[in-house]
């Protein structure tokens, strides 16, 4: 890929992006080096609830580097600006293309991200089984709510 058809799929992409997966709210947001940053959105009765981001024993790319409340959430998250990350920003420095991807390292996509985001919210399930069991019986009664 040329630095045209990285620019153009940056634009195409977006700055952000928003989902649901197994009960958990996701969400991407391009930061001020034009990367991208994942989080994960953890309710009041979560495990990590309030925990810092470093007590939570996960692997996701760069590790976590991101929590904060928002609202009624607690966030947690990471980021694609670290080494061997090529951030969005230094395509507008005078920098030639080549360079940056020998010396600054990949750009990490919407799809990455997305990944990224998925396994992250994956390893919490089976870290916090209780979560689980109460989104189970959450189901379980809008369902019956219905009958």
């Amino acid at each position: 890929m040329n630095k045209e058809e990285l620019l153009d799929l940056i634009n195409k992409e977006g700055d952000q992006k928003e989902w649901n997966y197994k009960d958990f709210k996701c969400k991407i947001v391009r930061n001020s080096l034009k990367s991208l940053c994942g989080y994960i959105y953890l309710e009041k009765e979560d495990l990590f609830y309030n925990k810092d981001y470093n007590d939570i024993p996960v692997d996701v790319h760069g590790g976590l580097t991101y929590a904060s409340t928002e609202g009624d959430y607690w966030v947690i998250g990471f980021d694609c600006s670290h080494s061997g990350d090529l951030s969005p920003y230094l395509l507008e420095t005078d920098f030639s293309y080549d360079w940056l991807k020998q010396n600054m390292g990949i750009y990490r996509d919407m799809g990455y991200l997305k990944r990224e985001c998925e396994r992250l919210a994956d390893q919490l399930e089976v870290l916090d089984p209780a979560r689980r069991e109460r989104k189970r019986e959450e189901k379980i009664n809008k369902v019956l709510k219905f009958l």
